[in-house]
């Protein structure tokens, strides 16, 4: 059950960054990202703890991808790019248990 709801987290940020860049939003800026500092670096930690845990899943694995999405999402609270959805998202990824998995 608790992979299933990490996976299901997975699923949520992969189809909610396709949605938010398929926008007919036009805010005059073609760059959502302006003025949100070190996206592409904070995303490829995202991806980064996302691969370690996919190919070994561990507590630690787990701890550390919640942990890169937390940070992912508290630089990014006040970019209009994802402010809209902080709250949810940090919802989402506090409600993580990565307990009961293996602890190697």
């Amino acid at each position: 059950m608790k992979i299933k709801s990490i996976f299901l987290l997975m699923i949520f940020f992969a189809v909610f960054t396709g949605f938010q860049s398929c926008s007919d939003d036009d805010s005059g800026s073609d760059d959502d990202t302006a003025g949100c500092a070190n996206f592409e670096a904070e995303y490829e930690d995202v991806t980064t703890a996302l691969t370690a845990f996919s190919e070994n899943q561990t507590t630690a694995n787990c701890e550390a991808y919640k942990n890169a999405l937390l940070d992912f999402y508290a630089d990014f609270n006040d970019c209009p790019y994802w402010g809209d959805y902080y709250q949810e998202a940090y919802e989402q990824i506090q409600a993580m248990d990565c307990s009961g998995l293996e602890t190697n």
